[in-house]
């Protein structure tokens, strides 16, 4: 079952998302916006893969084709009886941005969620500023709470900003 904004306005109230603006409160979702840290993409193969770029005052220009990781300013913590899908809203998709289908936030996660970014644009650049509201998050209430919720097991529990691959899948250099 995917919970309405009655009852996502109660969780988020009770700390499913932190800060809490209701003005991003929408029917089955609760607009999430984008953190102050990114992991850009080197361009030198010989360099580490990542690049630490801070969104202060200015914004980043991400070029076409080009894969990034963000972060939302916003803390989430998952109640142990649902989980959540973290999607990106419609109007940033029409802007030509792509996240890239890794958004299921387990029961019991807490912390920041980090976007997979791309640019689907040919020819544009697409503006990235702290605090534009680029993603939504849906929550979905589960039959029962999770036996083994993520808190107990999870690699990025309690992460804050754009963490990277924890695993052993990183990209080769040629």
């Amino acid at each position: 079952m995917i919970c309405n904004d009655y009852t996502l306005d109660t969780l988020a109230r009770q700390g499913l998302v932190s800060p809490y603006i209701e003005q991003h409160l929408q029917p089955c979702s609760i607009d999430l916006t984008l953190g102050k840290h990114l992991k850009v993409e080197n361009q030198d193969p010989a360099k580490p893969l990542w690049t630490d770029v801070e969104l202060d005052e200015t914004y980043f220009s991400m070029g076409p084709g080009e894969f990034i990781l963000a972060h939302t300013a916003e803390t989430v913590k998952i109640p142990e009886d649902c989980c959540g899908d973290l999607v990106l809203r419609s109007s940033a998709a029409r802007a030509g941005f792509d996240h890239c289908l890794s958004g299921l936030c387990d029961p019991g996660f807490e912390g920041q969620l980090t976007l997979e970014l791309r640019n689907s644009l040919q020819y544009h650049y697409l503006k990235l500023e702290a605090g534009m509201r680029i993603c939504q998050l849906v929550i979905h209430k589960l039959d029962h709470p999770s036996e083994s919720p993520y808190g107990l097991r999870g690699s990025y529990q309690n992460q804050m900003g754009a963490t990277e691959s924890l695993n052993k899948l990183h990209a080769l250099t040629v």
